[in-house]
């Protein structure tokens, strides 16, 4: 999948890109309940899932080393990427 943005100029830039078992999120959405300013593209079959902060927030705790899998994550200095997917 691609991530881009459209700027104030009408451009599509791309912002990075997510492959294969990599999860597609952007945190800043994620954590602070707005829209994102990613979107999404995918350039292949993608089988993506929608997850709600409460369920997200219910699966970091309830799956060992998840939590740990993100802090390592979010240290990595990792992309941001949109967490809607539709």
């Amino acid at each position: 999948m691609r991530n881009y943005v459209i700027d104030y100029n009408g451009q599509d830039i791309t912002a990075g890109f997510v492959g294969q078992n990599e999860i597609a999120i952007d945190v800043i959405s994620l954590f602070n309940g707005l829209p994102a300013e990613e979107n999404l593209q995918a350039l292949g079959d993608v089988q993506a899932w929608r997850i709600e902060f409460d369920d997200f927030q219910e699966l970091y705790h309830q799956i060992p080393n998840f939590n740990e899998w993100g802090r390592s994550w979010m240290s990595g200095g990792s992309v941001l990427f949109e967490a809607k997917i539709s």
